[in-house]
């Protein structure tokens, strides 16, 4: 990938026009629902803060004022006997808005 599509394809994030293959690349990768392991090693962040950070964003929504994120997950987050797993959707949703 050229230096100039990459900027091509960052000035259409930021525009907020979606990028096209990302949500598709993402669904494919992961599924309808990708575990918290995934997500942080998508994300570049550590599993345990992000755990933590979506627990206390479902304690107290009122008090994640730097956590928009979180509280986000914490809508579309499932456990499927011990693991804890999020909507690929949203999280696609989340990447693409820069709140992550």
């Amino acid at each position: 990938m050229s230096s100039k599509e990459t900027k091509a394809e960052m000035n259409s994030t930021a525009a907020g026009s979606p990028a096209p293959g990302l949500e598709q690349d993402i669904l494919n990768t992961y599924g309808p629902l990708i575990e918290l392991g995934d997500l942080a090693r998508l994300l570049h962040r550590n599993r345990n803060s992000i755990r933590n950070a979506v627990v206390k964003a479902e304690k107290c929504p009122d008090e994640a004022e730097g956590f928009k994120w979180a509280l986000k997950l914490a809508e579309n987050k499932f456990r499927i006997g011990r693991k804890i797993m999020f909507r690929t959707q949203a999280v696609v949703g989340l990447i693409l808005s820069g709140e992550v």
